[in-house]
């Protein structure tokens, strides 16, 4: 059981760190400050820079995901264990 509760742990520090990386990205994202573009340009795409911030919104949510799916891992880890030594008992 050991194993198992360091690969769920080490895939909720992973997917920490990558969410964390994404957010950085998303947050180093400049909209355009310029007063005198229409409201057109700021709804395109390009301009607004909503092409360079679809991937890391993904990624975060994926490792979203990934970090749910790890810390349920260390449950069911943490789980069987007590109760394996309730049994022991």
């Amino acid at each position: 059981m050991g194993p198992l509760l360091n690969e769920g742990l080490r895939g909720m520090q992973q997917s920490y760190q990558k969410m964390t990386q994404s957010a950085q990205q998303i947050a180093r994202q400049q909209l355009p400050q310029d007063e005198s573009s229409t409201q057109d340009e700021l709804q395109t795409p390009a301009a607004a820079g909503a092409d360079n911030l679809v991937k890391p919104i993904v990624e975060m949510k994926q490792q979203q995901h990934i970090f749910t799916a790890s810390a349920k891992v260390v449950s069911v880890a943490s789980d069987t264990i007590g109760s394996l030594i309730d049994d022991l008992r």
